[in-house]
């Protein structure tokens, strides 16, 4: 027991009495190694850790990577990409040297087209006037002819009763009809004009969407067929990728696609 605690204590002498690193705060290119037995001090470089930069508009975006190219000499000069998703822009500034640093602007979704993907995706029924108050405030069309068509809805809804009788037993069975008039035909389908992202990044799209109705239940709803939600916003990358790519010219190439 004696011997393996002195054995402990003379491997922490011998551990302590070894170089060891003294980094300076603020110092992110080297790092200095004392070394006990021939005290001096070595400088050893190093690259720094990575940056990972992220801009508020797609101009900084754009205006930052540029100039971080131009910062630099023709003969070590980077070669930068851009990579382009529906949620993200990112610029990867020096993509030969394997290095990390990257300044990336989160394309902002715009909520009238997050409203009609959740239609989509859940495929709900409204009450006329609250479907109407969604396509005037959260679709931010106040002037679609929708509105005026579906506020002119009555629900007609009859009742019939039949009586069943057999042997050993009777029941009421009854059948809903239900039916819609209107002074204006409602249409199958109808097409939303909406902008895919916020700040004008892009064209407003435009969406079709079909026109369920419910009429045992009051009801209708717009539902983007499948797809087709995909479609606009593709459609809207498609544009942001080549604005993109003519603000960066030649000297930084977009990807569709993640790094």
């Amino acid at each position: 027991m004696l011997t393996e605690a002195l054995k402990f204590l003379t491997d922490l002498g011998n551990l302590a009495a070894g170089p060891q690193s003294l980094n300076l705060h603020g110092d992110r290119h080297n790092s200095r190694i004392w070394d006990p037995e021939s005290h001096s001090l070595q400088v050893v470089p190093h690259d720094p850790p990575p940056r990972k930069h992220n801009a508020e508009t797609i101009h900084a975006l754009t205006a930052f990577a540029l100039a971080y190219r131009e910062s630099l000499d023709e003969t070590n000069q980077a070669a930068a990409v851009c990579w382009l998703t529906p949620t993200k822009a990112e610029i990867i500034l020096d993509n030969l040297d394997h290095r990390e640093d990257s300044i990336a602007f989160e394309l902002p979704i715009a909520s009238q087209f997050a409203t009609l993907r959740n239609l989509e995706e859940s495929q709900p029924t409204f009450e006329p006037k609250t479907l109407a108050r969604l396509i005037r405030l959260s679709l931010g069309l106040p002037d679609h002819p929708l509105i005026n068509q579906i506020a002119r809805v009555d629900w007609e809804t009859s009742r019939r009763t039949q009586s069943v009788v057999e042997r050993g037993k009777e029941s009421l069975g009854s059948e809903i009809n239900a039916k819609v008039s209107t002074t204006e035909e409602i249409p199958q389908e109808v097409r939303l004009t909406v902008p895919v992202y916020e700040d004008h990044l892009a064209p407003e799209q435009t969406i079709r969407c079909l026109v369920e109705i419910d009429a045992g239940a009051g009801q209708i709803g717009i539902i983007p067929p499948p797809g087709e939600c995909r479609r606009a916003q593709d459609a809207a990358l498609a544009f942001i990728n080549g604005s993109l790519s003519n603000t960066l010219e030649d000297q930084i190439t977009v990807y569709r696609g993640t790094p």
